[in-house]
């Protein structure tokens, strides 16, 4: 038998057993699951820069089918990503919030860094700095002693915590405790 032969007999064995065969291959795949994750990814690391390499290009040259495609998918599946991404938001609360003030500071051009809410609540015991009244979880907000919009970082010696009212009613305003006051006299 020549190889031209061998090729059309493989190809008609290939299509008589094909259940078969695919069903040998998923067992075989599952029973070698970690092995050929170890083999692609020894694969993928000799190879990065060539990989990234012809992804980029890909991307670069298929730039407006892309585009278009992924404007259809948000298009037809508005309803759901909006969902998504409302709870994604409200489970990454802190990430957003810090998200968020990092852009403020860096747009004004004021110091950032970096702190977590949960520090700050530890650190003022659940206490509102400005009513000097208990915190409940719900009603906790970050409140800049300086506002960033007057030029205060966004740093944890200028953040306290607040009621969300007494944040609000305080608005865009520099409001210090009196003990804080006679320290800046």
């Amino acid at each position: 038998m020549n190889k031209e032969e061998k090729k059309v007999y493989n190809r008609i064995y290939r299509q008589a057993h094909r259940i078969e065969l695919q069903a040998y291959d998923r067992a075989y795949n599952e029973a070698h699951q970690e092995e050929k994750k170890t083999k692609n990814q020894a694969y993928y690391r000799a190879h990065e820069e060539k990989i990234k390499a012809i992804s980029r290009n890909y991307r670069l040259d298929h730039l407006e089918e892309r585009r278009a495609a992924d404007l259809a998918y948000i298009q037809a599946h508005l309803e759901q990503i909006k969902v998504y991404y409302h709870a994604y938001q409200q489970s990454h609360r802190e990430q957003y919030r810090s998200r968020n003030q990092k852009r403020r500071a860096l747009k004004v051009g004021v110091e950032h860094q970096p702190y977590k809410a949960e520090e700050i609540y530890k650190r003022d015991r659940d206490f509102c700095r400005l009513c000097f009244k208990r915190v409940a979880k719900a009603d906790r907000s970050i409140d800049h002693i300086l506002p960033i919009s007057l030029g205060g970082a966004d740093a944890p010696y200028n953040v306290q915590l607040a009621h969300k009212r007494c944040n609000l009613s305080k608005q865009n305003t520099a409001r210090f405790p009196a003990n804080l006051k006679l320290a800046l006299l």
